[in-house]
């Protein structure tokens, strides 16, 4: 038993290189079956598709590149554990050089982590080419092929290039094709090939010899008794992490100079994560090797240096702020409705729900504009103009954004023409940017928690604390890519002001919430009514920015994300006033509070209404909302003791949704009677709701991420045109187009 105990303790060394590659290996499971636990929020990840073939080639080049080497990394890792772990930690004795069974452990140790490559590589390939075009087929397997032979060639060419600079003296083993290529003697090669092994093998060294001192402090498994020297299996463990490190700095390089656009990823967020992945692996896996002699829990130390860095500011998330131009003026619910005095207004909802609920509200807004432009340019004028306000949470704050930017300076929309799907801010809402937020997680987010002390200092111009890299996270990454319009590059709340009032603008109101108080945070461009002052102890459940921080202004791209701060994927942030120790309040999504935006269009409009001479002749309420909202869940087999501890939170997320959309509803209600008996002004609601079903009458889930397939925009597609066109064969959906028609022509 005692023997066996020896050998069950490589499951325990081994446990990091195991765990990477189990993760991994189940990766597709949890994301790709139809009712994956895992599929709305990672499916999209595995779409690494582009419109056209070179850069779908591309996109299965640099995945089926980061796969192998995340796979080499796992076996490398795994490698030094096998044969070093008898030495290092007294663990069984593993067969090696022509002892009997060590071919078949050398053979394990490279076919075992290789096998996790390809339920990545099937995984992206299946999701990415079931929904493009048969041209894309031969674009795929080109790229697959490109990354196995450049893998190939880094484990080979590359590893014996950059030996030989570490250890010129010595002749060492080369694989036939470095063999063949030395004598061939290419000039453009041995040029280029000179220059950048000498360049990897210089920082190869080096890692060499922090291996060594490393060494110094506890030889065991690290040196070779013999030589006294760090083993060879060491050293190519160090040349394959600079390599590992030079793929990652390739890849930053690449997505940080690439332009913001409507395009496909110039990287795909798979080839992101698995990069990420692959450094963890390495630096797990080097800290349990060192620390596991000494009996020490690798989480021990990690928890231990994140407990101590947490109570540095530094490693906050911070938002970026403008002074306001002083130029400035207050703009009243009064003052937006006034250009509509005796006319008909429109007050949209959008709600929540990531990036389909961005699309959908996009397509909803457009969509009715295409329609009305069917009636004459004289009506699509007005309805663009009858729009005043949107109050939008979350993914809706997006569509808002983006359908507000694309308003002219004359007050209209740009015409929508014949194909809706071409629209421009609709194209725009559609458009991925997982692979932002996956390289702001990859980088700045993984660097700055690994030395957030490092985060503040900037050279110049200099700070020690304050710098501008305290700006740089995931969230910043993700405003950068919705600037999709040359106007959203310098837009902000004052600016879009001026236009909102003279009517060639609606408001937009984009909610969030405040953590540390639990009200909404209104970022908007028109004022509301005073909030509780800073001293008074009740809240009315909202703070509005602008008084919040008068002499600031933030970019409409900003007040959209801290809108649509989903849990984890962007962080809560406070706003940066030029100290990073001052104490502000953290912002998250909007739809902790009201995932509608109902809550603070009824105030909005109350305040309106209350507070002017002129009133609208009809009001319309468009409720647009990203997926399906009041949907009983039936009873499930849930039993026992794992029930009972977690129904708690179970009810709790049950209770959010179901309370937020009955408050919805009788609010709404109330408010149709207030129109009428207090305000004497004629309402009606009009709810456009996304609910998409696949041939079985399946709800689909929505997509948890910023990323739709080919298929989710089919189905938005199919959405739409069952609510539009009129005569509809859908009379309790399509009736909804027809009422807002109707409505104009009353």
């Amino acid at each position: 038993m005692e023997v066996i105990g020896h050998y069950l303790a490589y499951i325990y060394l081994l446990r990091v290189p195991l765990l990477t590659w189990a993760i991994l290996f189940i990766l597709p499971l949890l994301a790709l079956p139809k009712d994956a636990a895992l599929g709305s929020l990672l499916k999209g990840i595995f779409d690494v598709g582009a419109d056209n073939v070179w850069q779908t080639a591309l996109s299965f080049f640099l995945v089926s590149t980061a796969s192998l080497l995340t796979a080499a990394t796992i076996g490398v890792t795994a490698r030094l554990i096998v044969f070093d772990g008898e030495e290092r930690f007294g663990a069984g004795h593993i067969p090696r050089r022509r002892e009997t069974g060590a071919a078949g452990i050398k053979l394990m140790l490279r076919v075992i982590p290789l096998s996790v490559a390809f339920p990545l590589v099937i995984g992206a390939s299946y999701q990415t080419l079931k929904e493009s075009i048969p041209s894309m087929i031969p674009a795929a397997l080109i790229g697959i092929i490109l990354g196995i032979i450049v893998f190939y060639l880094v484990m080979t060419l590359l590893q014996d290039e950059i030996w030989a600079k570490i250890f010129p003296t010595e002749t060492p083993y080369q694989s036939s094709i470095t063999a063949h290529l030395r004598n061939l003697r290419v000039p453009f090669y041995e040029r280029i090939m000179n220059y950048f092994v000498s360049m990897l093998a210089g920082v190869a060294n080096l890692g060499r010899a922090l291996v060594s001192s490393i060494a110094v402090i506890s030889p065991h498994g690290y040196v070779d008794s013999r030589t006294r020297q760090l083993r060879p299996r060491h050293v190519f463990a160090v040349i394959q992490f600079v390599i590992s490190i030079g793929f990652y700095i390739f890849l930053f390089f690449i997505k940080k100079y690439a332009p913001p656009g409507e395009t496909t990823p110039v990287i795909p967020t798979l080839c992101l994560l698995l990069v990420l992945v692959m450094m963890l692996c390495w630096g797990l896996s080097a800290l349990t090797f060192f620390l596991d002699r000494f009996r020490i829990p690798v989480l021990a130390p990690l928890i231990i240096w994140g407990w101590t860095v947490s109570f540095l500011p530094q490693g906050d998330n911070f938002y970026s702020s403008l002074p306001k131009d002083s130029t400035t003026t207050t703009l009243s619910p009064a003052d937006v409705l006034s250009p509509r005095d005796g006319k008909l207004i429109i007050l949209v909802a959008a709600s929540g729900g990531g990036i389909q609920s961005a699309a959908w509200t996009v397509r909803v807004l457009s969509g009715l504009r295409k329609e009305f432009e069917k009636q004459g340019e004289k009506a699509a004028e007005e309805f663009d103009r009858s729009i005043r306000l949107i109050s939008s949470v979350s993914g809706g704050s997006v569509g808002a954004m983006y359908i507000v930017d694309a308003y002219q300076s004359n007050g209209q929309l740009p015409q929508v023409g014949e194909q809706l799907d071409y629209y421009r801010p609709l194209k725009a809402a559609e458009a991925s940017s997982l692979d932002d937020v996956a390289w702001g997680l990859v980088y700045p987010d993984f660097l700055w928690n690994l030395i957030p002390f490092w985060k503040g200092f900037y050279l110049y111009p200099f700070y020690l604390v304050n710098g501008p890299n305290l700006l740089s996270d995931r969230g910043s990454a993700l405003e950068n890519a919705w600037k999709r319009t040359d106007s959203l590059a310098t837009a902000t709340l004052s600016k879009w002001r001026p236009e909102v009032a003279k009517g060639n603008k609606p408001a937009v109101v984009f909610n969030a919430t405040i953590v540390e108080t639990g009200e909404r945070l209104l970022l908007s461009t028109t004022d509301f009514g005073p909030p509780r002052e800073p001293i008074n102890k009740i809240t009315p459940g909202w703070q509005d920015f602008s008084r919040l921080y008068p002499k600031k202004d933030i970019p409409i791209v900003t007040a959209a994300r801290l809108s649509a701060t989903f849990p984890f994927v962007t962080p809560a942030a406070r706003i940066f006033l030029g100290d990073v120790f001052a104490n502000q309040y953290h912002v998250v999504d909007g739809g902790y509070y009201d995932n509608y935006g109902v809550a603070t269009l009824i105030e909005w409009l109350d305040q309106a209404m209350n507070n002017s001479s002129s009133k609208p002749s009809r009001i319309l309420i468009l409720q647009i909302r990203g997926s399906p909202a009041g949907l009983i869940n039936p009873p499930k087999g849930d039993y026992g003791w794992f029930f009972q501890a977690t129904h708690a939170f179970q009810t709790l997320e049950n209770v959010r949704g179901t309370g937020q959309f009955s408050r919805n509803e009788v609010e709404l209600k109330f408010l149709e009677k207030l129109c009428t008996y207090v305000y004497n002004v004629p309402c009606q609601v009009v709810s456009f709701e996304y609910y998409s079903t696949d041939r079985h009458s399946d709800q689909i889930p929505a997509p948890l991420s910023w990323h739709l397939t080919p298929y989710d925009i089919v189905l938005l597609r199919q959405e739409w045109h069952r609510h539009c066109p009129s005569p509809s064969p859908y009379p309790l959906i399509g009736r909804n187009c027809d009422k807002v028609l109707e409505f104009f022509r009353q």
